[in-house]
């Protein structure tokens, strides 16, 4: 290199050309034009009709980064301009002694947020989910980030307009709910899915990952890896096979039959033959499940649901009961005698 160190302050050239006038306008790969480490999160730069996330291409896949991080000198990076006239200066205060080699995330945790891996044991694609209090459904450009399609596989979880995303920030007040993944551009094969940072949520939430092309449903904990197959069946990948149902946690040992949060209740317990459910508020019930210790699904009822469960034929050992009203799901832990 020969020539002045870049200083003061530095404006990137965005543009926003619209094509399509979709997510497919406003597209900007820039760098780091200092020969220091920057920080992306510094409050000195002027961003303005730029989208919070930033993507870095790592030779087949893209990682998308939302607020945070390092950027070190020389680094591409592609930056989105949603609007008209968008404007991106960075400032000396930008720059950072933060260590860098290539874009890397903030040592400190990310709270509130889970991270799905999608692995082949060579390459990888990387999926999360957030809750923010003043997050959108839909697409937001502070929180979310856009899914930018990889040479290898993809993994995306679905808003509820279709919309792919790498990161899906979601309005904290609905934490009930049911998140869809989608799994493209995947060649038939063993993969697995690794589960990362349920422990950074500051409410307890049970977070399970329902497969329905291997009709399995199964809670997850931190660092789980799910072994699965792909196939020539088109059920096998897509946005219809993979979801994580999000509930907060309301949880019975072996012993109790009422919870003080709820007056719904489970008995007997031990259970021989008919499992019965007392409501004696008569609570709206729209869904009971019952999940095997492997987390398969042997009872699912969403209507003209029976306050009396038919367990004389399930095999003996321990069973979950999920009772899903409007405001919260309960689940049991009984015995099967």
């Amino acid at each position: 290199f020969v020539g002045s160190l870049n200083t003061g302050n530095m404006s990137l050239p965005i543009t926003r050309t619209v094509q399509n006038g979709s997510a497919d306008d406003g597209w900007n790969l820039v760098n780091n034009p200092y020969a220091s480490q920057i920080d992306w999160a510094s409050a000195n730069w002027t961003k303005t009709n730029i989208d919070a996330t930033i993507y870095v291409w790592n030779g087949v896949a893209y990682n998308a980064l939302n607020g945070t991080g390092t950027i070190a000198s020389g680094q591409s990076f592609w930056v989105h301009a949603n609007a008209a006239s968008p404007v991106l200066t960075a400032t000396q205060n930008v720059k950072t002694s933060a260590a860098a080699t290539f874009y890397r995330t903030s040592e400190s945790a990310i709270n509130n947020q889970l991270s799905i891996t999608l692995l082949d044991g060579e390459f990888s694609d990387l999926a999360r989910i957030r809750f923010m209090d003043d997050a959108m459904e839909e697409f937001d450009s502070k929180y979310d980030g856009y899914k930018l399609q990889n040479d290898i596989f993809n993994l995306a979880s679905t808003t509820q307009a279709g919309l792919d995303l790498s990161i899906n920030t979601l309005p904290a007040s609905t934490l009930n709910r049911t998140v869809k993944l989608n799994i493209s551009n995947i060649s038939e094969g063993s993969y697995q899915l690794k589960f990362d940072g349920l422990a950074s949520f500051e409410t307890t939430l049970v977070f399970t990952l329902i497969d329905k092309f291997s009709n399995t449903s199964t809670v997850l904990e931190d660092g789980f890896e799910y072994n699965f197959t792909v196939t020539a069946d088109t059920t096998s990948y897509g946005a219809a096979r993979f979801s994580i149902v999000v509930e907060s946690e309301v949880i019975l040992g072996f012993d109790d039959t009422t919870n003080e949060n709820s007056k719904i209740s489970v008995y007997p317990n031990p259970v021989s033959r008919q499992l019965h459910i007392l409501n004696p508020s008569k609570e709206k019930i729209n869904l009971v499940s019952v999940y095997d210790v492997n987390g398969k699904i042997v009872y699912s009822k969403e209507k003209d649901i029976s306050l009396k469960i038919n367990m004389s034929n399930m095999k003996k050992g321990i069973y979950i009961i999920n009772i899903a009203t409007d405001n919260k799901t309960i689940t049991y832990r009984v015995r099967k005698e």
